[in-house]
């Protein structure tokens, strides 16, 4: 595995990753909003494939979030963002191991699901299945213990994307880093995701147009936190 170190930051480091996902936006806004068409139009395609169509997009999801990250590379370095970046991961020799993180990913969400049945069928049989008054409370309880379940389930998966695509990492070593880096950094992460939050509930007023400032936006964000916790420590002074 890559010599690499996760860094904690403070929790106000939240609100400025924001605002430098703001500054990478306004560098060329026109191909961010297009690549946001671009995926939302990959997400309605793969509805039309029942299954198999949701089944895919979740293994090529990994390799579409590093080629964001590719992007934001490029664009910092002052090369520019293009929409060709949205697929850059997939002409890499990376493609293999961020599928994988793919279908790493997609077991968690299926064990998950298959959690939330079990759970419910207990609750139903448990309490009778004409027992309304008593299912309701217990099917309420198994989606929060599934919903409880699924935080580290995407702290494992959260960074994996770049550090798979950028750093070179394995993708079982990259969810170790992942989870351990949303541990350490779990204040600036829960102040990023309200702000976050908050930016879409806004940003969804005007028939979810404001989604295409916003989600770019959070897009490049994410890149920059990415950056910030997985940075190399400064090297001290001779």
């Amino acid at each position: 595995m890559n010599m690499i170190e996760v860094q904690r930051l403070p929790a106000g480091r939240g609100a400025d990753w924001l605002s430098q996902g703001w500054s990478l936006f306004k560098q060329a806004p026109g191909i961010w909003i297009g690549l946001v068409v671009i995926w939302m139009l990959l997400a309605i395609a793969s509805d039309f494939v029942p299954v198999a169509g949701a089944l895919a997009l979740n293994l090529v999801s990994p390799a579409l979030t590093a080629g964001v990250c590719i992007g934001c590379r490029s664009l910092e370095g002052g090369q520019g963002l293009r929409i060709g970046h949205l697929f850059a991961a997939f002409q890499t020799d990376r493609i293999g191991p961020l599928i994988v993180v793919g279908a790493l990913g997609l077991a968690g969400v299926l064990a998950l699901l298959l959690v939330a049945m079990l759970l419910g069928m207990g609750f139903a049989t448990g309490g009778g299945m004409h027992d309304i008054d008593s299912m309701g409370p217990g099917m309420l309880l198994a989606g929060l213990l599934v919903l409880v379940l699924a935080v580290p389930l995407a702290m494992l998966l959260w960074f994996a994307p770049p550090l798979v695509a950028l750093d070179g990492i394995a993708p079982v070593d990259s969810l170790k880093l992942s989870f351990s880096a949303c541990l350490r950094n779990f204040a600036a992460l829960t102040v990023w995701g309200l702000l976050a939050f908050v930016l879409l509930v806004v940003a969804a007023i005007p028939l979810l147009l404001g989604w295409l400032i916003a989600v770019p936006l959070l897009a490049a964000a994410y890149y920059r936190m990415y950056r910030e916790i997985f940075a190399a420590p400064a090297a001290p002074s001779p």
